[in-house]
């Protein structure tokens, strides 16, 4: 009755509301506490195949907690510590931690499509990548995030990777005019930042393609608008120099 109570008032209906009960909002009653080990050989969710499955899961206080879980996936590797909480039912909050290993950029954002409004830069690159994503947001009753809401952090790393053909850094590649701009390799790579206030910040970083070495840093909003800086610092030019590239999005770049 009370898990009832807690979803919502027949007063307080909305169109998104009935989607959302269509979706099964899932209230967490308050008299519920568990805790449950998990461990399998095989298990498929969704369109993951996933093997030497181990996690935890706690119930408690109206929030679900997925601790430690570990598996290996047709993906790469996978860990995760996520949490699910409903203290109310305008309170619906939720959060995750995610460790990958030897995955591809479309395979990440498959899996959790969050991230590619979290980190827009992963699209640029092809080639496996080693990634730590974290991050917490208010939920509506659709388990859409509230952007305003979210804040989260990620590290992104790899090796022998190359620029996709559409994307942050491909544009960049054109305006530099880089030798390479179909394949744009790349030996190494380390990229981290934070997510707040609708802006994803990108810290400085050094990036070698092609006849360039370059470190690169900045800002974009969730609507799209950026502002990133370059500085040469190897480049056909001799003399070491910096371009700021800024706009309302990518088609609109100054």
């Amino acid at each position: 009755e009370e898990a009832y109570d807690a979803v919502l008032e027949e007063d307080d209906i909305t169109a998104a509301d009935t989607a959302a009960r269509q979706l099964k909002l899932f209230v967490i009653p308050s008299n519920v506490n568990a805790e449950i080990h998990l461990k399998a050989d095989n298990a498929i969710y969704s369109n993951i195949c996933a093997e030497d499955v181990n996690a935890r899961i706690r119930v408690s206080e109206r929030t679900a907690q997925v601790v430690d879980l570990k598996a290996r996936t047709d993906f790469g590797a996978l860990g995760v510590n996520a949490f699910y909480s409903t203290k109310t039912k305008k309170n619906i909050q939720a959060g995750f931690d995610v460790n990958l290993g030897n995955i591809t950029a479309d395979k990440l954002i498959a899996l959790v499509p969050s991230v590619d409004t979290l980190v827009p830069v992963l699209s640029s690159f092809k080639g496996n990548l080693n990634c730590n994503i974290a991050a917490t947001t208010a939920l509506d009753t659709l388990y859409n995030p509230k952007l305003s809401t979210m804040e989260g952090a990620f590290k992104i790393t790899g090796s022998e990777l190359s620029l996709n053909q559409e994307g942050t850094f491909k544009t960049i590649a054109k305006i530099l005019m880089f030798r390479d701009r179909k394949k744009g390799r790349i030996d190494s790579l380390y990229i981290s930042g934070t997510v707040r206030n609708n802006q994803v910040r990108l810290y400085p970083f050094l990036l070698s393609l092609d006849r360039y070495s370059l470190a690169l840093g900045g800002w974009q909003n969730f609507n799209g608008r950026f502002d990133y800086k370059v500085s040469l610092l190897r480049s056909p030019i001799l003399i070491r120099f910096g371009v700021n590239l800024y706009g309302s999005d990518f088609s609109h770049l100054k």
